[in-house]
């Protein structure tokens, strides 16, 4: 019979293990689609029509009365929390690999790491299932795939500020809000913040410009909005046996998009996406508990309850490919 070995909350908990682990902020996910926390497993958001938005000739009270307009609501399921989880098991000679002279200690101490490694493990899937909505051409109907010499690595030829305007303008026209947020992979804010176009569209020193490259904050003044978000999540892609081939999450894309800018967001206001989490049950958690067979053995577990959703593909713009 399986006994519970306790919940682990140790602050060693955020100590990294030799080897790759990226770091919280490399992480844009979160940023994207903001956290909404939730009473309920599946929920509804009403959608409300335009009508009440008409040019209305008639306002003025008179004998008949108030004017009447019409409106008209609909709701739509949205939300549905799913149990997410993973675990590692830790052995005997897991503990023994940890410290030698006790392997009991030992295992204790390699419970910590795995958490960890569990706790990158399901941020890494959560920032993939971003990722893949958002830089997918099929999903996100306003884009542009560049090619040759319009792709912004191209410092010459290319023309990244008129496609700036191109993609602010068509949010606009379909939202009615103004995109405040960009999204990229490294490779792309690595080329764009030495691009001439946008170094002379900010007017700084063109020399140290050249030389160190614009801020993410200086990149935003040129974008016009209000945060630039650098995803720089790296994840194994080859399958179990093959040899390792490390890739980058967000690639070579970049997006702009409208994201509730509230730090308290509500599932009723505008937003691209949001993350529900259900509440209380729904944050991770990281727990350990041991098992019959292979003697000595432990399952080190995560588990959250959470569902991640693009509700408003209109609000974004991704250009694809955007560097060679």
């Amino acid at each position: 019979m399986s006994n519970v070995i306790g919940i682990i909350n140790d602050p060693v908990l955020d100590n990294v293990v030799q080897g790759y682990i990226p770091g919280d902020q490399d992480f844009i996910g979160s940023q994207l689609f903001p956290p909404i926390r939730v009473k309920s497993r599946s929920g509804e958001i009403t959608q409300v029509g335009t009508e009440f938005l008409r040019i209305n000739s008639k306002i003025k009270v008179e004998r008949t009365g108030t004017p009447e307009i019409t409106v008209s609501m609909s709701k739509t399921p949205v939300w549905k929390c799913e149990d997410d989880g993973l675990k590692i098991m830790v052995l005997k000679k897991d503990g023994e690999q940890f410290n030698k002279a006790d392997w009991q200690a030992g295992m204790a101490d390699a419970r910590i790491k795995y958490g960890k490694m569990l706790k990158s493990a399901l941020m890494i899937a959560k920032e993939k299932e971003v990722a893949d909505a958002l830089t997918s051409t099929s999903v996100i109907t306003n884009n542009s795939t560049l090619s040759g010499d319009d792709q912004w690595s191209d410092y010459t030829s290319s023309n990244p500020i008129s496609n700036f305007k191109t993609a602010r303008d068509t949010i606009f026209d379909a939202i009615g809000r103004e995109a405040n947020v960009a999204y990229m992979g490294r490779a792309v804010y690595e080329t764009l913040r030495f691009h001439p176009a946008m170094i002379d569209k900010l007017n700084v020193s063109s020399d140290k410009a050249k030389l160190i490259g614009l801020t993410p904050d200086q990149l935003a003044m040129v974008l016009n909005v209000e945060k630039v978000l650098v995803g720089r999540v790296r994840y194994e892609s080859a399958k179990e046996g093959q040899s390792s081939a490390m890739a980058n999450i967000w690639g070579k894309d970049f997006g702009l998009l409208y994201v509730n800018p509230s730090p308290t967001p509500e599932e009723w206001e505008y937003s691209a996406g949001y993350e529900f989490i259900l509440d209380p049950e729904g944050d991770p958690v990281v727990d350990a508990y041991g098992v019959d067979d292979p003697k000595y053995a432990q399952f080190v577990r995560i588990n959250e309850c959470r569902d991640q959703v693009l509700l408003h593909a209109a609000s974004v713009y991704l250009f694809k490919n955007a560097v060679a």
